[in-house]
């Protein structure tokens, strides 16, 4: 099953009808309360009474310390499991909402409503709810749908640039994984207007949906829409940069990995590398400590049996999971994508 995407106020109006819940709640970071909340209270909320919770921007709130601060908000108000919670924000917001409604009182039901191109097409869908522990991206959480997701592209309007291209790195993705005809659309696109056109967003949603109806405990197939976070999360978590600068140097990495050992063609790799850095070039230096990066990918919640295992691609729209890398490969992997970005 996965959850219904809904794209304006008259699907909302009758889901929330349906629902008739207690009491509303409704989460934002501090970014999304002054430049998101306004614009969704009188488009979907107008005139309902609601609890509000906003926490820090950043991936900082996306912990156990955070998560225990909002419960003991939920446990002070008397909130019920009849009562809906609304997650408004990035990806750091739906995860850490999600996690918090699927937990409370053994689950209260929610509603993601992604403010962000990363969040809408990919961070919000599927889900994968949970907070960081130890240092380490997601190693707490559960798998439970939300109500639905609501994609509003009005929301992109409050995003930098900047911000906006590091999001559109999990549609590159999308496309590379399973969509070969999507890719070159993509890639023919003019920059300014691909990550905001809702054509391409709704795309993109999809192909995740259609993955997740495969495979809803992430044990199969789901886990190509892993390509590009296992070096991904570990740059993430080493270097404290965005999440979308990690995924692009992730996705060129895994496709130099993807030449090496899965048959990509070296045509296809000078493709995405010229797609991915020419839409954006993480900020890096050359002296990233592989040591210390191949270290966090060994913790990486898809290895199995000690053994770092990846998701890669033998040509683009065509995934490989569950593959087995030397970590001399890997290492190669890093240099790569680093001397990529100099050019």
């Amino acid at each position: 099953m996965t959850s219904p995407l809904l794209h304006n106020s008259g699907e909302w109006n009758t889901l929330l009808d349906e629902l008739a819940p207690s009491s509303i709640i409704v989460l934002t970071d501090h970014n999304t309360e002054n430049h998101c909340l306004p614009y969704f209270l009188s488009t979907y909320l107008e005139g309902e009474e609601f609890i509000h919770l906003s926490v820090l921007p950043g991936e900082e709130s996306k912990s156990t310390a955070c998560a225990e601060e909002l419960w003991s908000v939920l446990l002070e108000e008397e909130v019920d499991r009849k009562a809906l919670f609304i997650s408004l924000g990035g990806g750091v917001i739906t995860d850490l909402g999600g996690f918090v409604a699927s937990t409370f009182k053994r689950g209260m039901p929610f509603i993601h409503v992604p403010t962000t191109h990363l969040g809408m097409t990919d961070a919000a869908i599927g889900g994968k709810n949970g907070v960081n522990f130890q240092g380490l991206k997601n190693q707490l959480g559960t798998i439970r749908q939300p109500k639905a997701i609501l994609i509003d592209a009005k929301f992109l309007d409050t995003l930098p640039e900047l911000e906006r291209r590091a999001g559109f790195m999990e549609t590159l993705k999308h496309a590379l994984i399973a969509d070969a005809a999507f890719w070159k659309n993509l890639k023919n696109r003019d920059d300014s207007t691909r990550a905001v056109s809702n054509e391409i967003i709704h795309h993109s949603a999809s192909i995740k949906q259609r993955i997740i109806a495969q495979d809803q405990d992430d044990f199969g197939i789901r886990q190509s829409l892993n390509f590009g976070h296992t070096v991904g999360h570990s740059v993430e978590a080493l270097t404290g940069i965005s999440h979308g600068e990690a995924v692009a140097f992730g996705i060129v990495a895994e496709s130099f990995i993807s030449n090496r050992q899965c048959g990509l063609s070296d045509d296809e790799l000078d493709d995405i590398c010229q797609v991915v850095f020419g839409c954006l070039t993480p900020s890096l230096s050359a002296d990233l400590d592989t040591e210390a990066l191949i270290q966090l990918m060994k913790s990486d919640k898809k290895n199995e049996y000690g053994e770092v295992r990846f998701s890669l691609i033998s040509n683009i729209g065509k995934s490989n999971i569950g593959e087995t890398v030397p970590i001399e490969v890997v290492a190669q992997s890093i240099a790569f994508a680093l001397s990529k970005m100099k050019r």
